[in-house]
């Protein structure tokens, strides 16, 4: 029992504060029978309490009501976290079905496997979700499985396809290495210059679809470089060895100096060994006066493979 919950008042009804009220239960006394003093209740009153002074029976009345509300309260934390804890339960279970249901699918899967590739000299391709469940199960089919990633039609693929015209790749088969070159993105930029018309026409099919295309390069780590409370935002952080390449898309007519902020700041942290960084617009035109920065046109980077 706290202070708060002490109340007294005197024979003429004027209300101690707590403490003095928890005091009087400090001082000594006896019970005297030939002294005792009958209290009357008030008129019409029934039953403990009825008699006492009507300001301490408000204060009683009010300390009543904030401990039924603090139990109340105390109630209705306890129902919130136990819909929580029911809420895991049913989360949990439905999880551990979806698992026993891909296994079981997975299972099926492994004995077809078994009858087609195991029984029979012949070879499958798995295309789609079934593919992504072979992987679960890859183990047992050591030696005998092989992943093969599909990436989109490249720019020069859509072109010969659609009769546009027929070019060669800029960036050699044999790893990213080149790109840590400044001059080989001017480069690119040339090579979509010089071949502007079938770019454009090949970037207008390509659009119709779209697709990723920086992953699709192999060897290339891409990643995003979130703001941080002194670095701005840049669109993606290209890395090839201990080299960075930071690259911002402003695909729009306009750009400004404030549109390269990312971009300066991230080439001028020498830590992170970014001597260039590449804007990628949506124009021909140079975009930005710092010799550091090379703007290129979207559809002249998808000529990089």
């Amino acid at each position: 029992m706290t202070i708060t919950d002490y109340h007294a008042a005197t024979d003429t009804g004027t209300l101690l504060d707590a403490e003095c009220a928890a005091r009087l239960f400090t001082l000594p006394g006896r019970v005297d029978p030939e002294s005792a003093v009958e209290v009357s209740p008030s008129p019409g009153g029934k039953g403990r309490g009825e008699g006492e002074p009507p300001a301490l029976s408000s204060i009683t009345k009010s300390r009543q009501a904030a401990i039924q509300r603090t139990i109340s309260e105390r109630n209705a934390r306890f129902f919130e976290a136990q819909d929580k804890v029911d809420q895991q339960r049913e989360d949990l279970i439905a999880n551990i079905e979806g698992k026993l249901q891909q296994r079981a699918s997975l299972i099926e899967l492994f004995a077809v496997r078994w009858c087609l590739v195991d029984m029979n000299p012949v070879k499958v391709l798995v295309t789609g979700s079934s593919a992504l469940r072979i992987e679960a199960g890859a183990d047992s089919l050591a030696g005998r499985v092989f992943t093969v990633e599909m990436g989109p039609l490249l720019l020069r693929e859509i072109a010969d396809l659609r009769g546009f015209g027929k070019l060669s790749p800029l960036l050699p088969f044999n790893g990213p290495g080149p790109l840590k070159e400044k001059e080989k993105w001017r480069e690119l930029r040339q090579f979509g210059i010089d071949n502007a018309a079938i770019r454009h026409q090949a970037f207008s099919a390509f659009s119709e679809r779209g697709a990723y295309f920086l992953r699709t390069i192999n060897g290339l780590d891409v990643a995003h470089f979130p703001a941080r409370p002194t670095e701005p935002e840049v669109d993606f952080v290209l890395t090839i060895g201990e080299q960075r390449i930071p690259v911002e898309v402003k695909y729009r007519a306009r750009i400004d100096h404030q549109d390269t902020v990312g971009l300066r700041a991230f080439m001028e942290k020498a830590h992170y060994n970014a001597p260039f960084g590449i804007l990628v617009t949506r124009n021909e035109e140079v975009a930005s006066d710092d010799p550091r920065i090379v703007s290129l046109p979207l559809s002249s980077l998808l000529l990089l493979r």
